[in-house]
C-alpha cells in the first residue's frame, strides 16, 4: 500500500510504500520543509519525493536519485535524512535547480559540520557537567512490554 501526503500549492506529493512510523514521519517532515521552504521549493514543482529506509545505506550518509519526476530518497538512519534537508537547503537557496532526469547525489549529515562539531569533544564541552545516556530499543524487541523492560 503506498501513502501519500500532497502539498497541493505546489503540486508535489511525498509517498512511501510501507506503513512505517519512521518513513511517515519522514514524510511529514519534507511536506512541512517544503511549505516552509516557500517559493525556493518550486524548483519541485510537480515532483513526487519518495522517502526510503535502505540498511546498506551507511549510518548518517543520503542517496538521491531523480528518475523522471520522481526524486528517491535513501537513507540508513535519522541522521542520513537530516543531512538530506540540509542539502536541501543549500540547493534551494543557491538557485540552481539539479534536480534533473538521471541526477544523482550521495551525501552525509556530516557534510555541514566544522571540525569543531564533528569531533567527540564538542558533545562534552556543551554538555558541561551534565550527562544523559539512553538505550535505543525502538527495533530492539518487536514485543512493547519487553522493550520497556530493556529499557528500564
Amino acid at each position: 500500500m503506498t501513502y501519500n501526503f500532497e502539498i497541493e500549492s505546489y503540486g508535489i506529493n511525498v509517498s512511501y510504500k510501507e506503513n512505517n512510523y519512521l518513513l511517515r514521519r519522514f514524510a511529514l517532515l519534507i511536506a512541512k520543509w517544503i511549505e516552509d521552504a516557500g517559493e525556493s521549493a518550486e524548483v519541485l514543482k510537480g515532483f513526487v519525493i519518495r522517502p526510503e529506509i535502505n540498511e546498506d545505506v551507511h549510518n548518517g550518509d543520503f542517496e538521491i536519485t531523480v528518475m523522471g519526476k520522481t526524486l528517491s530518497l535513501c537513507v540508513g538512519t535519522y541522521h542520513g535524512f537530516e543531512g538530506f534537508l540540509s542539502y536541501l537547503d543549500d540547493v534551494l537557496s543557491s538557485g540552481k535547480n539539479c534536480f534533473y532526469d538521471g541526477y544523482c547525489y550521495k551525501g552525509n549529515y556530516k557534510d555541514k559540520l566544522n571540525e569543531l562539531t564533528k569531533s567527540g569533544a564538542y558533545v562534552y564541552e556543551k554538555g558541561l557537567y551534565t550527562r544523559v545516556m539512553s538505550y535505543n530499543v525502538l527495533w530492539g524487541h518487536p514485543d512493547v512490554g519487553q522493550r520497556n523492560k530493556l529499557q528500564a
